[in-house]
């Protein structure tokens, strides 16, 4: 099965490209991965290489300001690994940008409902309130 998908890739030249590209990018985001601490390869990923410069995305600033700090020693761990293994990728440089991912989903809570007897209390201690928005509030959550 591997090799029918691989000779597919490889008999069109648009999928030999991007086939191609996603070999790169796998082995650029290992590479940063060894020569990245665990906490902040976490949050972070390789967005490509352009001329040389290893192109990060860090999820916000504190990770970003982080890995410009320790970039110059990620970038001689990243060519001693890569020089080990007698890779060809040379890269010369970092540059980090900030990229935010997709936000978490919003937690849908489900509804609160509020018991009859709640509700009565609530509307005794309004009914006790002059007019305040400590009254106006609970009369709206008295009405949902």
């Amino acid at each position: 099965m591997a090799q029918r998908l691989n000779s597919f890739f490889t008999g069109n030249p648009e999928l030999r490209d991007l086939a191609q590209k996603a070999r790169l990018l796998a082995a650029l985001e290992r590479l940063y991965r060894e020569a990245t601490p665990p906490a902040l390869a976490g949050a972070s990923r390789v967005i490509g290489l352009e001329r040389g410069i290893l192109v990060v995305g860090a999820d916000n600033n504190a990770i970003a300001a982080k890995l410009r700090h320790l970039a110059p020693r990620i970038l001689q761990k990243a060519q001693e690994r890569e020089n080990a293994n007698q890779g060809t990728l040379k890269i010369t440089g970092i540059l980090v940008k900030v990229q935010v991912s997709q936000p978490a989903a919003a937690h849908d809570h489900p509804a609160h409902i509020l018991s009859k007897t709640g509700r009565e209390q609530l509307t005794e201690l309004a009914a006790n309130l002059g007019d305040s928005p400590l009254k106006n509030a609970l009369l709206r959550l008295i009405k949902r």
